[in-house]
């Protein structure tokens, strides 16, 4: 794929997303302006960024994904089934809440939908409900694993 059809698609994607931004004056779109070094050069840190994991935790994260599929719900076992330690990675930085914090388990989703209280506790479970649910959250269980993840950029 060339620069320009990447920093073409990075543009459309941030244009599209669904949540409010709270700042105008740093994004991609301005810092690149007209040219098109700078468009290129957005574009190849696009495509070299990647997951850092210490090899150790793999193993770990094979651990966790064997534990869900033999004693996990149904839910979990559906999501899991086909899943190995580097989906597990990819999940882990995809399904992300927006923000997620305090003691009231107050979150704020990509979707732009938020909210405090119940509801995170039962992702993964028979009892999760829409929004909350493990195709598109993780879980608490979950919550965990992404301590031990960084992303290169």
């Amino acid at each position: 794929m060339d620069a320009e059809a990447v920093f073409s698609e990075l543009m459309e994607n941030w244009a599209g997303l669904p949540y409010r931004r709270s700042f105008t004056q740093n994004t991609l779109g301005l810092a690149c302006g007209e040219s098109p070094e700078r468009a290129a050069r957005a574009a190849l840190h696009a495509l070299e960024t990647r997951p850092v994991v210490h090899v150790r935790m793999l193993s770990l994260f094979e651990e966790f994904l064997a534990f869900k599929r033999d004693w996990g719900s149904e839910v979990e076992k559906a999501i899991y089934f086909e899943l190995d330690a580097p989906g597990l990675v990819d999940r882990l930085i995809r399904m992300r809440p927006l923000a997620f914090l305090n003691s009231v388990d107050q979150f704020l989703l990509k979707t732009g939908e938020d909210g405090a209280g119940t509801g995170f506790d039962r992702i993964g479970t028979d009892d999760e409900a829409s929004p909350l649910e493990l195709r598109s959250l993780m879980s608490y269980q979950e919550m965990q694993l992404p301590a031990l993840l960084a992303i290169s950029v």
